[in-house]
């Protein structure tokens, strides 16, 4: 049976191990954003890069897009049709 002290140092633990992987998924979406190009955002005058879109979903979705564009264009050497982009392969 777990002491109080035991219980509290695996409580800790477990918190500090949920910062690191939250802190973790946090730094990868921003990586994500700045390489998936729909999460770029681009001043209009000049087209250079001024920021990006950090909101997750958002960058997951874009990124499924992208990905599937890629393989796509890999296999057909043609872009995905908007229409297809996002839906679910079965």
């Amino acid at each position: 049976m777990a002491t109080n002290r035991e219980a509290q140092r695996k409580a800790t633990h477990n918190e500090v191990e949920r910062c690191w992987r939250r802190d973790r998924i946090n730094e990868l979406i921003k990586i994500l954003a700045q390489i998936v190009p729909a999460c770029q955002k681009k001043d209009a005058t000049t087209g250079s890069i001024v920021g990006y879109v950090y909101s997750k979903g958002t960058v997951l979705d874009q990124t499924v897009d992208y990905l599937k564009e890629l393989v796509f264009q890999t296999n057909n050497s043609q872009p995905v049709p908007k229409s297809q982009r996002n839906q679910p392969k079965l």
